[in-house]
């Protein structure tokens, strides 16, 4: 009877931790902006973003609220949302032409700067003093809803099809230009 009960439990337990990982899934999903490919006025390439609405920061998140993000070494800190690609071009599953503003910071400065505050965000008018572009993008494309074959977290590990399409002069065939 204990053994039933016990085994029962586990059970329960692992429906549960499953249910949970879905809905965090489905709430990660809801929230992707989908594939973007751009060009920015500098190297921004480890530079972290946030997002503002004129003076109002909008988003900005907190890395340690996110080491799915991130992949951390002794020596460095990267952001593993953006790749670079061919002809000065990036891939990025979270940027948004609208609101994105760089930082002055790099991804391993912003990680130490939470850890100094002890905070999973650093205060706006702290960051406010990072800004380093409020208007980054030179060249801004998202993936297009007839084309969202690239939408998927595998594209980051191999972007050579994108690589492709850029070396092909094909980028407005699958994206739709924003900027």
């Amino acid at each position: 009877m204990m053994k039933n009960l016990t085994h029962s439990k586990i059970g329960l337990l692992v429906l549960f931790s499953i249910v949970i990982t879905n809905c965090d899934l489905i709430k990660m999903e809801a929230n992707y902006p989908g594939i973007s490919i751009y060009k920015t006025n500098g190297d921004y390439f480890n530079m972290v973003d946030m997002g503002m609405k004129g003076d109002r920061i909008v988003r900005y998140e907190g890395l340690h609220g996110a080491p799915y993000k991130l992949t951390i070494s002794k020596d460095d800190t990267v952001y593993n949302r953006r790749v670079y690609l061919d002809d000065g071009y990036v891939l990025d599953t979270e940027a948004d032409e609208r609101y994105d503003v760089f930082l002055n910071l790099s991804f391993k400065e912003y990680f130490i700067m939470e850890e100094k505050f002890e905070t999973l965000l650093i205060l706006k008018d702290t960051l406010r003093k990072y800004i380093l572009d409020k208007d980054p993008y030179v060249e801004f494309y998202r993936e297009t809803i007839f084309h969202q074959k690239f939408s998927s977290l595998n594209i980051m590990n191999d972007t050579a099809e994108i690589n492709n399409i850029i070396r092909n002069g094909e980028i407005e065939k699958y994206f739709e230009r924003i900027k």
